[in-house]
């Protein structure tokens, strides 16, 4: 295992992600429409939505990444660059080690994005690496104690599972 070939993988992953406007669509605009359409749906319903809605935040990037994951590799496989792939210095591990970095990273832009539909025009995000320390730092503001404490605990969570 390189660290070196395990993110230049990562890198041609989401140069691969970023020209496919299917795949950003499906990433990023689907789970948050999903959930502004719940929002609606339960209007007039605060604590059904709270209740219904936070597992849904979890849920949504985790079923979105395994489907746009199968995807990827199955656009692998069929194209051809697959085996072109295995052909090179490249170890199983490496590959998949690579393919799991982009699509954390594109999970953890997700649940954001998700929070950040969740807030609305009641709020905002800021999500930002420490300067001092080897942590990822999740800030909010808005109207709504408790709804600003589940969507930074939401974001939290995604970024955390998803760091290992």
């Amino acid at each position: 295992m390189s660290a070196r070939i395990t993110l230049a993988t990562a890198v041609r992953v989401l140069a691969q992600l970023r020209r496919d406007r299917r795949t950003l669509a499906l990433v990023f605009v689907v789970p948050a429409l999903l959930l502004i359409l719940l929002k609606y749906v339960l209007d007039g319903q605060p604590e059904s939505f709270e209740r219904i809605g936070t597992p849904l935040i979890g849920l949504f990037p985790f079923v979105v990444m395994f489907l746009t994951t199968s995807i990827a590799m199955l656009r692998e496989r069929t194209g051809g660059t697959l085996e072109r792939l295995m052909s090179m210095p490249l170890s199983k591990l490496d590959l998949l080690l690579g393919y799991g970095i982009a699509f954390a990273g594109v999970a953890a832009i997700q649940a954001i994005a998700d929070g950040e539909s969740r807030l609305g025009d009641k709020g905002r995000i800021l999500v930002r690496p420490s300067g001092t320390e080897p942590v990822v730092r999740v800030m909010a503001e808005g109207e709504d104690d408790a709804l600003i404490t589940s969507v930074v605990a939401d974001i939290a969570k995604a970024i955390e599972t998803r760091a290992g």
